[in-house]
């Protein structure tokens, strides 16, 4: 399989069949030659947008008509004295977190013109108009907080946009403040969480619940590779939509009984579930266990079964995944999905570095140990499988249990010198990519024990603090300062080592 992702969109998914490691010399896979859409866009030649658009296309060498409908990822919309972002659900109450282009240059510049870029109400004002348009008797907890532009009556307003949940309840919402005069523009409220559908997922894939030597047929799996799980949707839904994903299939059956989303593992529809729950569950994990709120790229539309080849790939200008058919069917595994989500939450965390070519190898490298160390929440330890990644979708008939392999592993042992010049390279590397996820694993080890998530925090706390030149010293240095900023240092010196063993220079 390919990776396809914003950055090369190559990201994604991996290569079809194994990937090749010192242990398994020779072994040849296939490449895609479609040209992927961040080329297409850095190819663009438009350039008739307006001087501030311009001046950040040149000092970001990010393209200036892509940039409005990028989302709260980076800054926002580049104005005379300031920044603001684009409201994704500010043109349909429907459809949240789709990207919508509300505002041309006209109308950036009309707004521009008498000043309604400067926020008079302030943003402790807003949370609490907030919390008393949701409900004054119940607690929340404040998720988000960010300054947009709102549709209202045809024309945008400068908003405070306030996301908020029930401390200890079901309800969640967003709430606009008008933030020139303090009036609610509207309330968005969502109770998807309560009561919730019911279905089968795999947890995290039917590997590690399988203790024969022979492999059987994916669709014809025991019982025991599902577990049935509560569903992040409302009861009397018949859609696989929330706050965090949509999940829909092109020419797929509907689901005909709503709230029951039992499939097995041969019907699109599992992979439709599948995608909604750990995605659903990876930003739950961020954001309430880790504290990462605001890496959330809101609804992430995932297309399951989008074409017949075994390739899967995000797309950050729709923020939509997609996942192929071919092979295993990625929607089967759940470190496949998880991989491409975690696409879209660097995109949010850090869009600069996300857009840099020469940074393919670590993105892939971090979406890879994402979806691993996630899945370890889920996973029950087999004896015969080593940390690899997406095992279950490397499978092929013939294959026995104890003789799986993934397509790239977390536990190899290069150095920086080994894989130096394909790590800062353009070009996609599994090597690259494993030494890095080697690396953030080993991390990961250095730190267990202490606080929970420590490793996890770190290495997504770093993806704020780092800054072009992207390069693996200094990415150490940036998950080194995030550790001293947010756990006092905690086990430095060890995490000092795992860069020392692998021959990271690393100097604060």
């Amino acid at each position: 399989m390919r990776y396809q992702m914003q950055s090369c969109r190559q990201y994604g998914k991996c290569i079809s069949g194994y990937r090749p490691t010192r242990k398994s010399q020779g072994i040849s896979y296939r490449r895609s030659k479609k040209k992927s859409v961040i080329e297409s866009i850095s190819e663009s030649t438009h350039s008739s947008y307006s001087p501030e658009l311009l001046r950040y296309q040149k000092t970001i060498e990010t393209p200036a008509e892509d940039y409005l409908f990028y989302r709260q990822s980076f800054r926002g919309i580049p104005v005379s004295n300031g920044w603001l972002r684009i409201d994704e659900s500010a043109s349909s109450k429907e459809f949240l977190g789709v990207h919508s282009r509300i505002l041309d240059d006209a109308g950036i510049g009309q707004i521009e013109s008498v000043g309604e870029f400067k926020p008079w109400v302030k943003e402790q004002a807003a949370v609490l108009k907030s919390k008393l348009a949701m409900g004054p008797t119940r607690q929340w907890d404040v998720l988000d907080t960010k300054l947009c532009y709102r549709i209202d009556k045809h024309k945008p307003k400068l908003a405070w946009k306030v996301q908020l949940a029930e401390s200890k309840g079901v309800r969640s919402g967003d709430v606009y403040i008008d933030a020139l005069r303090g009036t609610r523009i509207v309330v968005l409220k969502s109770t998807w969480s309560s009561p919730m559908a019911k279905g089968f997922v795999f947890r995290p894939n039917p590997l590690v619940h399988m203790d024969a030597d022979a492999l059987p047929d994916p669709k014809l799996l025991p019982t025991a590779s599902y577990i049935q799980v509560p569903i992040p949707v409302s009861r009397s839904s018949r859609v696989l939509r929330n706050d965090y994903a949509y999940a829909w299939s092109p020419n797929s059956e509907s689901h005909a009984t709503a709230g029951q989303f039992f499939y097995d593992a041969s019907d699109v529809r599992f992979g439709q579930t599948m995608a909604l729950y750990y995605a659903t569950w990876m930003q739950l994990y961020l954001g309430k266990t880790l504290g990462f709120s605001r890496a959330n790229p809101g609804q992430v539309e995932f297309i399951v079964g989008f074409n017949r080849e075994d390739n899967s790939y995000y797309d950050l200008a729709r923020n939509r995944v997609y996942l192929g058919l071919g092979g295993i069917p990625d929607f089967q595994d759940a470190e496949v999905i998880l991989h491409e989500y975690s696409h879209a939450i660097h995109s949010v965390i850090n869009q600069p570095l996300s857009l840099d070519k020469s940074s393919i190898n670590f993105l892939e490298g971090f979406c890879d140990y994402m979806a691993l160390s996630t899945c370890e929440h889920f996973k029950v330890k087999h004896g015969g499988l080593s940390q690899e990644f997406a095992a279950w979708d490397g499978w092929k008939s013939g294959r026995r249990v104890r003789d799986s392999l993934g397509i790239r592993r977390a536990d190899d042992d290069d150095l920086l010198s080994d894989t130096e010049n394909q790590i800062h390279s353009t070009d996609r590397s599994d090597r690259a990519s494993e030494f890095w996820t080697g690396v953030l694993w080993d991390l990961r080890e250095a730190v267990a024990g202490s606080k929970a998530g420590h490793g996890d925090s770190v290495v997504l706390g770093a993806l704020y603090k780092i800054d072009a030149p992207y390069t693996a010293s200094n990415f150490a240095k940036a998950m080194l300062l995030y550790n001293r900023s947010h756990y006092s240092g905690h086990k430095e010196k060890s995490i000092v080592e795992v860069f020392t063993r692998r021959g990271i220079p690393v100097g604060l």
